[in-house]
């Protein structure tokens, strides 16, 4: 081996693979990952990432681009993640707040977006009392009027349909794509657990509210988001705010642009995050 020289040749793409249908879908998703490693101050080889991280990477991302190419918002900051190593050599990142991406809108509105922010009982103003939780997505939208909302969302890269074995209730459910019962539970646990303390308006000196005005799991079940298909999770969306959106990447034609595989995440978001928010919608 000590004789072999280094490869001076150019790199080389396949012709033939640039021209199959969905190349460009996914090369387009391949450079918004990319884009999200300078996230990491441009270390473009961080450690080796399972399917379920990357799922996850991406679903922040999608949030990401909602906000900017659908909601109309401007991305306003964006501050460099800091590293830390974790056992088996592999990199996380230290805060998840202190890399939000900042987003502001010419009606006034802004929003944060977070990867894997943590609470502790030492954090502030949002706390927890038993546990640290580490949601893998924080969307929070303050208002004009200084109201503030908190939306949490996981990413599950797993599937539950007929006679799966996460289905230990209902034999008979029929073959649709849901989410594991526990991701539902787990959003439970997020919005119970995370508390938000003012120190400055009760008598007493202490003001407590739950922050989180819904918690969601994101999974990659397979719909036709675009044809009037509900999605199953909807009436626990709409009465408890509890729930989960299938999200997968949409094959987007040359000539068109397709929303089919987050068409329900975009619905949810225009209609709480648009003009349409009711004002009577307090902290839970």
């Amino acid at each position: 081996m000590a004789n072999v020289g280094n490869y001076n040749d150019h790199g080389r793409e396949s012709l033939v693979l640039q021209q199959k249908v969905g190349y460009s879908s996914v090369y387009r998703i391949w450079q918004e990952l990319k884009f999200y490693l300078d996230v990491f101050d441009n270390q473009s080889s961080i450690s080796m990432k399972s399917v379920a991280e990357i799922y996850e990477v991406w679903c922040f991302l999608t949030l990401r681009n909602i906000l900017i190419d659908e909601l109309g918002f401007k991305e306003v900051a964006t501050k460099k993640q800091e590293l830390q190593l974790k056992k088996f050599f592999e990199y996380q990142l230290k805060d998840g707040f202190a890399g939000a991406f900042k987003f502001e809108r010419d009606d006034g509105v802004k929003a944060r977006l977070a990867h894997e922010p943590r609470f502790r009982k030492t954090t502030k103003p949002i706390r927890t009392y038993s546990v640290s939780q580490e949601p893998d997505i924080l969307l929070e939208v303050t208002f004009p009027d200084d109201r503030r909302f908190i939306w949490l969302f996981d990413a599950k890269y797993r599937i539950k349909t007929k006679n799966s074995q996460y289905d230990d209730v209902n034999q008979d459910i029929e073959a649709t794509d849901y989410v594991p019962d526990d991701a539902i539970n787990q959003m439970h646990r997020y919005r119970d657990a995370l508390i938000r303390v003012n120190e400055s308006k009760h008598e007493n000196g202490v003001d407590k509210s739950r922050p989180v005005f819904g918690a969601f799991a994101l999974y990659p079940g397979y719909f036709n988001q675009t044809k009037k298909e509900d999605n199953p999770y909807s009436d626990t969306i709409d009465e408890i705010s509890i729930g989960a959106f299938a999200l997968l990447p949409s094959i987007v034609q040359e000539s068109s642009k397709s929303n089919n595989g987050y068409q329900w995440l975009l619905d949810f978001l225009r209609e709480n995050i648009g003009k349409r928010m009711s004002s009577n919608v307090s902290d839970l």
